[in-house]
């Protein structure tokens, strides 16, 4: 039987009793420090596991849009970047949003709807998320995970270029991007919101 100790550590069952025995070592905590080091490079002396994680940061276009939009009241535009994020992880690359689709590239206002009189799109070739991590010698295929903090166009766009992720979003965002009554009063709000009509 394998303790939660073991499987915490990715140990196999009995793997603290046989270690025990070779380390002389009566505490189980003691044992998997002294099992994982050895077997693991990368472990501190505290026993901690010490994992390498990078973090690469892209601005994946621009969009400039009203300022009430983000900010209640406020008159005039702001221009925004669209951030994406790539995660590298001892168990696999992650992509945390995507950015714009490449369509808004060439036809924003045909990919964007009702939404694109409010949304003015800056967003060149190079910019889409496939390209910047090609920039990085990483290929779009090779992303096991798209993480998407929520559904709005530019943050979910270049999901489509990541064609092996798996996508890890809350079952609420996801439940409320496929009600059509919610998308349509979103789209209301801001449209209004924006117009300044109530």
């Amino acid at each position: 039987m394998t303790t939660s100790l073991e499987r915490a550590f990715d140990l196999g069952p009995g793997a603290i009793d046989r270690a025990r025995t070779v380390f002389g070592v009566k505490d189980s905590c003691e044992t998997v420090n002294r099992l994982v080091r050895r077997a693991r490079p990368g472990i501190s002396r505290s026993g901690l596991y010490q994992m390498s994680l990078n973090v690469y940061a892209f601005t994946c276009g621009w969009l400039t849009v009203p300022a009430a939009l983000l900010l209640a009241g406020e008159k005039g535009s702001l221009t925004v970047p669209v951030p994406a994020y790539l995660i590298e992880h001892p168990k696999g690359r992650a992509i945390f949003d995507s950015g714009l689709h490449v369509e808004t590239q060439t036809d924003p206002n045909h990919r964007l709807g009702r939404l694109a009189p409010f949304h003015k799109v800056g967003f060149k070739p190079g910019e889409e998320i496939a390209a910047r991590l090609e920039s990085l010698d990483v290929a779009p295929s090779k992303i096991d995970f798209i993480i998407n903090s929520h559904l709005h166009f530019d943050h979910c766009g270049g999901n489509e270029q990541l064609p092996n992720a798996a996508l890890l979003i809350q079952r609420r965002e996801w439940e409320a991007g496929h009600n059509a009554e919610l998308i349509e009063a979103s789209i209301t709000i801001r449209t209004t919101t924006t117009t300044g009509i109530r």
